[in-house]
């Protein structure tokens, strides 16, 4: 009777095993399988690049001075040096409240912020905004770190010009070291002969970001349209790096910065703050679109051109110079990248580049010629 039974359970142990044999090896083919296609797709597929933000924001105890100080027409979280100079909240703000220097009260007045956490081994962008109501004075920012055990480190300073009637972002990028943990932020207004105003402090991140390869290129060209003739200067940017910047800003744009040359006189830099600062005219335009829009990702740049259209009599004569520029919204300011410039290279008049024209007319229609007659034959 058992010479029947133990024969079937061997048979049925052994079909186990080769089944379970079976299975592992279905198993490892499997796992075999996977990683062949994983170590294909690395070598397939670009490796995922990860980029730092540009900026990381930390939060200043009550750095727009939004919230009062209990019992006290002062902010909360703010120490101030003479406390009756000061008048909270005022009207004239950025936004929402700021605080009122007085002016002669004494010759300067100083406003300290609460400690607060920070990450050491990083550079960080200290700013604040200020306004000068009656003349220009100065300003300085000061930053109190202190490590792990509370001891004070070295502080770090940046003295500011302050120009009257007008908003300013002062701003001291610096770096703190690996052992900083804490910081204060001191801000000293000479108040001797204006009114002066505080607003919106802030700290940001400082992060590296990729050049632009941001590009004037050399020499111009009429613009030979009826209704909107006028010169044209080009500029490229990188396009992976302008492509970032549009990931991590606001407002992101490209275009080309004019002047007449004459309003270069005195200028330390050819750039909007500079020609805004010293009261010269210039324009902005902005690219509306690329000129290589068939070829971008072989070319892997922007090109792009920009026109002062319409020129008017007195300017034929006149050299306009052009710089590439980058614009972008970074913690509500708006910031620029420039190109190159130099006169040599990106600076010509309506009149030279209709006489050079003129010396091959063949190339243009009637209607071209007649734009291009007309700019080489004006005198002033």
């Amino acid at each position: 009777m058992y010479s029947n039974i133990y024969p079937y359970k061997t048979q049925k142990t052994n079909a186990s095993k080769k089944v379970l044999l079976m299975k592992k090896m279905y198993i490892s083919i499997i796992n075999l399988f996977i990683i062949f296609l994983l170590t294909l797709c690395s070598i397939i597929l670009p490796p995922v690049t990860k980029t730092a933000k540009a900026e990381s924001n930390l939060t200043i105890p009550n750095g727009s001075f939004e919230q009062q100080a209990v019992n006290k027409k002062l902010p909360s979280d703010w120490s101030f040096n003479y406390s009756l100079y000061f008048s909270y909240p005022s009207t004239t703000s950025i936004s929402g409240k700021s605080i009122k220097l007085n002016k002669g009260s004494n010759s300067l007045l100083t406003i300290t912020s609460k400690s607060f956490s920070i990450l050491g081994g990083k550079t960080y962008d200290f700013s604040f905004y200020c306004l000068a109501e009656n003349s220009d004075t100065t300003a300085s920012i000061t930053i109190q770190p202190y490590d792990n055990g509370g001891f004070k480190k070295d502080k770090l300073e940046q003295t500011f010009s302050v120009s009257k009637s007008t908003w300013q972002r002062l701003s001291f990028e610096t770096y703190l070291d690996q052992e900083v943990t804490q910081v204060q932020i001191i801000i000293s207004i000479n108040v001797k002969s204006t009114d002066c105003y505080i607003d919106e402090v802030g700290v940001n991140e400082v992060v590296n970001l990729p050049d632009l390869k941001l590009t004037t290129l050399s020499g111009a060209s009429l613009r030979l349209i009826k209704d909107s003739a006028g010169i044209r200067f080009r500029g490229t940017v990188d396009k992976t790096a302008y492509d970032e910047y549009c990931d991590k800003f606001e407002n992101v744009s490209a275009g080309i910065l004019f002047t007449v040359k004459e309003n270069l006189d005195g200028i330390t830099d050819f750039t909007v703050q500079e020609l805004s600062n010293k009261g010269r005219v210039y324009k902005c335009i902005t690219a509306e679109k690329w000129n290589n829009g068939k070829t971008l990702q072989t070319d892997n740049f922007y090109g792009f051109n920009c026109a002062i259209v319409n020129v008017k009599d007195v300017n034929i004569n006149r050299y306009y110079c052009a710089r590439s520029y980058v614009k972008f919204d970074r913690n509500g300011a708006t910031e620029y990248v420039y190109g190159n410039f130099s006169t040599a290279e990106n600076s010509r008049s309506v009149k030279d580049l209709a006489l050079t024209a003129m010396q091959d007319l063949d190339s243009y229609a009637p209607e071209q010629i007649t734009i291009i007659e007309y700019f080489a034959n004006h005198a002033n």
